[in-house]
């Protein structure tokens, strides 16, 4: 049951109802990664029974992989498929959602994604850069908004 429930977190759908969802928001407090990585998934989506919540699901999303990177180096296989599953997650923010990260280092510190995109384009491309930005959160929504840039111009 538990792989089964396991499993579910990671590949099912993101519905569950409001009473499933606060379950899960325990269980992710409690520092379940399965659980975490729903609920951000469930935060980033645009679902009736909760608000998005960008910064939070960034949150989480980063406790997540520090924590898979910790198990990762011991040796537990569960490690790498969460971190693969939480990488993953932060594929399925839309353009939108992209552009309302908030950067959290750098000159730019304090800006959204849209701003740096509007006021210091150029800047985007420094948060690609292997090292630079360690948020991987602000790494993805940098690489969306500046694919949507380019398409565009």
């Amino acid at each position: 049951r538990h792989e089964a429930s396991t499993w579910t977190l990671r590949t099912g759908s993101p519905y569950v109802s409001p009473e499933q969802f606060l379950g899960l928001v325990r269980a992710a407090e409690l520092g379940y990664v399965p659980a975490k990585l729903r609920v951000a998934r469930i935060l980033l989506g645009n679902y009736s029974y909760v608000e998005p919540d960008i910064p939070r699901a960034r949150k989480l999303i980063q406790e997540s992989i520090v924590e898979c990177g910790r198990y990762e180096k011991i040796g537990c296989r569960h490690g790498r498929v969460e971190k693969a599953f939480a990488e993953e997650l932060l594929q399925v923010m839309t353009l939108e959602q992209a552009r309302q990260v908030v950067v959290d280092d750098g000159i730019c510190r304090g800006m959204t994604i849209a701003q740096v995109a509007e006021k210091r384009p150029v800047n985007l491309r420094f948060y690609l850069i292997p090292g630079k930005s360690k948020n991987n959160l602000v790494r993805a929504a940098a690489q969306l908004v500046l694919d949507s840039l380019q398409k565009a111009g």
